[in-house]
């Protein structure tokens, strides 16, 4: 991707419990490259389940969602 390009993209969302409405905190989020399969970016859910991934750049991702 060139350098120059720009990162305004943002990818928001909520992790819940399998079958239930109750949100999970501290979820590890990770950002993959669907080209390369290279770690773009990670985060963690809030306490009410929330994630937010900003200063993306437009392209095609794939996001791995964990809890232990």
């Amino acid at each position: 991707m060139p350098e120059n390009m720009q990162k305004d993209g943002s990818l928001v969302g909520k992790v819940l419990e399998n079958g239930g409405l109750k949100p999970i905190e501290y979820a590890n989020i990770a950002l993959f490259s669907l080209q390369d399969s290279s770690l773009v970016t990670g985060t963690i859910s809030d306490k009410h389940g929330w994630f937010n991934l900003t200063e993306l750049s437009y392209g095609r991702y794939y996001v791995e969602i964990k809890f232990i």
